[in-house]
């Protein structure tokens, strides 16, 4: 093993690593961006004066609710 590389070949090589590190990284991003989306969950608090009654606000409350979960595959929390 006592071949030198020449310069175009060294510069090859490096940029053909460079690249496969390049991909590698990528797709751990993209697995762990994957696995964080499943989890992502929203949060809002409710003004009760803002609504009249509490038969109202609940149906506007599960409406609403129901809304965001059609739009998104994320979990929502009600906070009261």
């Amino acid at each position: 093993m006592d071949k030198e590389f020449s310069i175009e070949e060294t510069i090859l090589y490096t940029a053909f690593g460079v690249m496969v590190l390049a991909a590698l990284y990528a797709s751990a991003q993209k697995i762990k961006g994957s696995k964080l989306d499943k989890y992502t969950t929203i949060e809002f608090e409710v003004d009760n004066e803002a609504v009249s009654t509490t038969k109202d606000s609940n149906k506007f409350i599960k409406n609403t609710l129901k809304n965001i979960l059609a739009k998104s595959n994320s979990n929502v929390t009600l906070i009261k």
